[in-house]
């Protein structure tokens, strides 16, 4: 059998109330309704996993994770309460996981994936989301296709523990705030030049208040969603940056609010990476770079 294209329909909604911001990082299963589907995988077949982009971009997609096959087992014993019996286990060593964030729109590879059915996806938005569920199995240039998109894409890996030394060491290299006034200047404008025309490419209307000091640089509007975009612009190609309190506070507390990361800002292919303030939390840890001294009374 070709390897398959599956789409997670449920995954924005487990995501927001999953307890656990690391779900994402223990789950390589794959559970399935369908037993003719199950019946027809085998060993180190793949499951390219897609998903919408979440309620900021519903008429978008993303490519989520590659399952690579491992066993196969009937999962009637585990008490599956959503009806889909059939579970397909992951190899862990072998499938990957890819970063939300940075991604672009993936409707135009979804446009060209043949099946092995013949069809195609010719829908846009969220009627995508109907054909994927309809055929499955892809060809030899569908999956092809998706092996050469996905080794583009940045892994989402646990970061390392570091010391302290380390994480400077890093931030240097990556240029987020320790270079010179004007190179920070370029990196900081060049990267909200970025994220501003990310945004109204995608149709939304952009207004900055960097200068207000609310914790944000950007208000983005489409429609009735309204978020509130902090950007952040790095030389380097490490996601590491300076942040205040008042961001964090945003990020703690501000459903609306957005971080970008751009990285390479002032090269000629940027890499733009999208946190919300959950994820924020789940994927960094704040280092202290320095302390306000108090005399003691």
């Amino acid at each position: 059998m070709a390897d398959c294209l599956v789409y997670w329909k449920q995954f924005w909604d487990e995501y927001e109330n999953e307890k656990d911001p690391d779900f994402l990082e223990n789950d390589w299963d794959w559970y399935d309704k369908r037993k003719r589907f199950f019946n027809q995988l085998e060993r180190d077949d793949s499951l390219w996993v897609v998903v919408s982009g979440g309620a900021e971009y519903p008429d978008e997609w993303r490519l989520l994770q590659r399952i690579v096959v491992r066993d196969l087992k009937f999962a009637a014993k585990y008490n599956r309460a959503d009806g889909r019996p059939y579970r397909i286990v992951g190899d862990r060593e072998k499938s990957p996981k890819f970063d939300l964030g940075s991604q672009p729109d993936l409707t135009n590879l979804l446009h060209k994936l043949e099946f092995v059915s013949g069809k195609r996806i010719t829908k846009e938005g969220k009627a995508i989301g109907l054909q994927l569920e309809q055929f499955r199995p892809l060809s030899p240039s569908g999956s092809r296709l998706l092996e050469q998109y996905a080794r583009k894409l940045i892994l989402t890996t646990p970061e390392t523990s570091l010391e302290e030394k380390q994480i400077e060491k890093i931030i240097r290299k990556a240029g987020a705030g320790f270079g010179s006034p004007e190179t920070n200047q370029k990196v900081g404008d060049a990267a909200c030049s970025y994220v501003t025309e990310w945004y109204e490419s995608r149709g939304w209307s952009v207004k900055s208040v960097e200068a207000e000091k609310r914790g944000y640089d950007l208000v983005c509007i489409k429609g009735s969603v309204e978020k509130h975009v902090e950007v952040k612009g790095v030389q380097g190609e490490v996601p590491s940056f300076i942040i205040t309190a008042g961001e964090v506070r945003q990020a703690q507390s501000n459903p609306k609010f957005i971080i970008c990361v751009v990285t390479s800002s002032l090269s000629k292919r940027p890499k733009m990476f999208r946190y919300t303030g959950k994820e924020f939390a789940a994927k960094f840890s704040l280092s202290p770079l320095a302390y306000k001294a108090i005399l003691q009374a």
